[in-house]
């Protein structure tokens, strides 16, 4: 087994990872795809939906941060452009860059997202760029037969932390059943102890919990119950000093550029809205360490069905 960290796919991010992302050739087409469409006002990727449409500026801070950045392209280290790879299932994604950069690359993909909104949208742009992409609204806690051995492998980025505990079991049989025999499943969740209050679904604004995994044994004793197995290592067997790294690498410079990151709200955004937003952004900026980025870091891991 190796002993560079590294090298390791099933593991947290390293601060190592910061600088191969600065340096990743798909990170910076990301990028290039999130400002093509900002340019071309295709209403994705660009901020909130729930009142106004956030120009996130040149910094791309929201959707392409550098911890999603890794998230991102850390699934084609498994792929590495293996045409048995074809057609995808995204969980919990319609509104994020991933879907539309696979997509873009001549994936066969669907994604399953419990808000209509950005189903809508998702199709919206599909029809419109013409990709082999379409969105159903969907709940994965529950069978969807519909699915069952149709993709080559299936991608759930920091979704998991938004399912309770109680339910992930199911999400990773769901999925399961989606794979055809051989097939990847990719997936990565915030990895720490964050506990975060204070986020509202579109549909009905009422107040959601969204707590950090602590736990990875936990989370791979569930994927190994329903019969998935790990490529290239178990994580249950990292060592010490990897399984405590539970604050993201450079935490405190992110998080500035996250609060110092300059957005336009449009005319329609009603005044309680942009003072909340302004006075959140203030609060940020006066404590740093409060950041959800120092009580969490981001974890990856590849398992798949076997043959």
């Amino acid at each position: 087994m190796t002993t560079d960290p590294s090298a390791l796919l099933s593991r947290p991010m390293l601060q190592s990872d910061l600088l191969e992302v600065a340096n990743e050739m798909r990170a910076h087409q990301l990028r290039r795809l999130v400002r093509d469409y900002r340019d071309s006002a295709l209403p994705v990727m660009n901020g909130g939906f729930a009142y106004s449409n956030i120009a996130e500026g040149e910094e791309q801070m929201f959707t392409c941060n550098p911890y999603r950045l890794w998230e991102y392209t850390s699934l084609f280290i498994a792929l590495k452009g293996a045409s048995e790879y074809r057609r995808f299932l995204d969980v919990g994604g319609a509104g994020s860059p991933l879907p539309y950069f696979l997509a873009e690359a001549g994936f066969d993909g669907t994604a399953i997202d419990l808000q209509p909104l950005l189903v809508a949208v998702c199709n919206h742009v599909a029809t419109t760029r013409r990709l082999p992409l379409q969105a159903v609204i969907g709940d994965a806690t529950k069978p969807l037969p519909e699915f069952n051995g149709r993709f080559d492998f299936v991608t759930c980025i920091s979704v998991l932390e938004h399912i309770p505990a109680s339910k992930r079991a199911r999400v990773f049989n769901t999925i399961y059943k989606a794979l055809r025999a051989g097939g990847l499943f990719y997936m990565t969740f915030d990895y720490g102890t964050y506990v975060e209050r204070d986020a509202y679904t579109l549909e009905n604004e009422h107040r959601e919990e969204s707590q950090s995994i602590g736990d990875v044994d936990e989370v791979a004793n569930a994927l190994e119950a329903c019969g998935f197995r790990f490529v290239g290592n178990d994580p249950r067997t990292l060592d010490s000093s990897l399984r405590g790294l539970m604050s993201s690498p450079a935490a405190r410079s992110v998080t500035w550029r996250y609060s110092m990151n300059r957005s336009a709200m449009d005319a329609a955004t009603p005044w309680p809205i942009v003072l909340k937003y302004v006075l959140k952004r203030l609060l940020r900026i006066n404590r740093v360490r409060d950041s959800r980025f120092f009580h969490h870091n981001f974890f990856r891991i590849f398992v798949e069905k076997p043959r």
